[in-house]
C-alpha cells in the first residue's frame, strides 16, 4: 500500500476516536458519578458501633435511616443480621432479598446473603389476608396495626412466628378483631368476611366455626336437659327409698348389719345426687324457657352477615360421690 494512503488511513481512524470522546464526553461531564451521602455514612458508623456493643435495639434503626438514605446492599446485609438478632425473620428476609437485588453477580457476599435468606424461608410464616367479597366504602384493614394497602389484599406476605392481630375498621361499625397464631413455616389464610362477623374488639381463632345454634334452639336443648335432670332425680329419689327400706330392715337404734350400712351409705349419696339434679332440672327449664321466649333472631354483623346470639346454658355434671351445678357460655 503506498505511504499515502497509510497516512490517511491513519488520519480517519484518529479522528474517529476523537469524534467518540467528544459524544462520549458531554454525557460523562453531565451524570457525574454519584458521591456517598455523609448522613448515610454516618447513621451507618453508628449502626456497626452498636452492633459491636450488641445494641442491636440501637442499631437496626440506625441502619433503616441509612437505608432509606442510600440503599446500599452493604447497609441491607448489616441490617439483616441485626434484624436476625431481635427476632424480626420476616424484615430480616426481606433485608437479604434487597441486597442480593443490588449486589453484582460476582460480588463474594452474594453466596453468603442467599445462604442466610434460604435459611430464614423455612423459618418465617406466611400470611394471607383475603378481602370480603364486596368491602364496605371507607372500610380500612389493618395487620398489626400498620394498615393494609389494596394491593397487598390477598398477597401471600412474609411474617414473624407468633400471634398477629387483623383489625377490620367501618365507618359507623364497631372495630373488630380476629387474632392468628402461626407457627415458623406455617402458611394462613385469614378470610375478612368471617373476620368481621365478631363482636367489637373480640378476639377470635382462625378456621373457627361462624356458625351456630339460634336462641330458641339452645332454650329448647336447655329445657331438654332440664327435664331429663327431673327425671333423673325422681328416679333416685326412688332409689334413696329404696335404700332406706333395707336401713329399716337391717338396723337398729344402736346396730347395722354390713348390709344395712351399705345402704345407709349409698343412700346418702343418692340423696345428694338427687338433690342436685332437681335443683338443675328446675334451672334448666326456667333458662330454656327463657331462651325460647326471648329469641327475638340473629344479630347482624358489620358486613350484614347474621350472627347468632349468646346464650347461657346451665346442667349438671356428675362427679364421684356427688355432683354439681355448671353453668357455661354458648356463643
Amino acid at each position: 500500500m503506498p505511504m499515502a494512503d497509510r497516512c490517511w488511513i491513519r488520519a480517519g481512524i484518529l479522528l474517529l476516536a476523537l469524534s467518540v470522546q467528544a459524544v462520549r464526553a458531554p454525557s460523562a461531564l453531565a451524570e457525574p458519578a454519584p458521591r456517598p451521602d455523609p448522613r448515610a455514612a454516618t447513621l451507618f458508623r453508628d449502626g456497626r458501633a452498636a452492633m459491636a456493643r450488641e445494641d442491636y435495639v440501637a442499631a437496626c434503626p440506625r441502619f433503616e435511616e441509612s437505608a432509606k438514605i442510600e440503599p446500599a446492599p452493604g447497609t441491607f446485609l448489616n441490617l439483616a443480621l441485626c434484624q436476625e438478632h431481635l427476632g424480626q425473620l420476616a424484615g430480616a428476609l426481606h433485608s437479604y432479598n434487597a441486597a442480593l437485588e443490588r449486589l453484582a453477580p460476582g460480588d463474594q457476599r452474594v453466596p453468603f446473603a442467599k445462604e442466610q435468606a434460604a435459611l430464614l424461608v423455612a423459618r418465617v410464616a406466611r400470611l394471607t389476608v383475603k378481602p370480603p367479597r364486596s368491602m364496605p366504602a371507607g372500610a380500612r384493614v389493618f395487620r398489626d396495626g400498620q394498615q393494609l394497602l389494596p394491593e397487598e389484599m390477598g398477597v401471600e406476605t412474609a411474617v414473624d412466628p407468633g400471634r398477629h392481630e387483623i383489625e377490620v375498621e367501618i365507618p359507623g361499625a364497631p372495630r373488630t378483631r380476629q387474632s392468628v397464631l402461626l407457627a415458623a413455616g406455617e402458611v394462613r389464610t385469614v378470610m375478612l368476611d368471617e373476620a368481621a362477623g365478631e363482636a367489637s374488639e373480640a378476639t377470635a381463632t382462625v378456621g373457627a366455626s361462624s356458625g351456630g345454634l339460634s336462641r330458641r334452639t339452645v332454650g329448647y336443648v336447655v329445657g331438654g336437659v332440664g327435664a331429663a335432670s327431673l327425671t333423673t332425680s325422681l328416679i333416685l329419689g326412688g332409689l334413696v327409698l329404696g335404700k332406706k327400706s333395707t336401713v329399716d330392715d337391717e338396723c337398729t337404734a344402736t346396730t347395722c348389719s354390713p348390709e344395712g350400712a351399705d345402704a345407709a351409705s349409698a343412700g346418702r349419696t343418692l340423696s345428694t345426687v338427687s338433690t342436685v339434679t332437681f335443683f338443675a332440672g328446675l334451672l334448666g327449664i326456667g333458662a330454656g324457657v327463657y331462651l325460647v321466649l326471648t329469641d327475638s333472631g340473629a344479630e347482624k354483623t358489620a358486613f350484614g352477615k347474621a350472627r347468632p346470639r349468646a346464650a347461657t346454658v346451665v346442667g349438671p355434671t356428675f362427679l364421684p360421690g356427688g355432683g354439681t351445678l355448671s353453668v357455661w357460655r354458648q356463643f
